[in-house]
């Protein structure tokens, strides 16, 4: 087997890890992917290169993490708009 054979090997079970780990997430935090990429469509700094997702516990894929992140600023919004309306 050639190296560059086992280089493409390598990278397509990591493709099929990171997609399967965005999967989990998504399952996790029962949103859809459709509803994660709108919220950061919505939020601009988020698609910045130089913001800072975090590290989910258990989460390596930087994808995964950025849904994670969208999902917890979905929720902090969501409680946002919960409080104001009860003003």
């Amino acid at each position: 087997m050639h190296s560059h054979s086992r280089v493409e090997m390598a990278l397509g079970e990591a493709t099929v890890r990171a997609k399967n780990q965005i999967k989990g997430v998504l399952k996790e935090i029962g949103k859809t992917l459709e509803e994660v990429s709108a919220f950061v469509q919505d939020n601009p700094e988020m698609q910045q290169a130089a913001d800072k997702h975090g590290d989910k516990e258990g989460v390596i894929g930087v994808a995964a993490n950025l849904v994670a992140h969208a999902a917890e600023r979905m929720k902090a919004q969501s409680r946002l708009r919960v409080a104001v309306s009860r003003l």
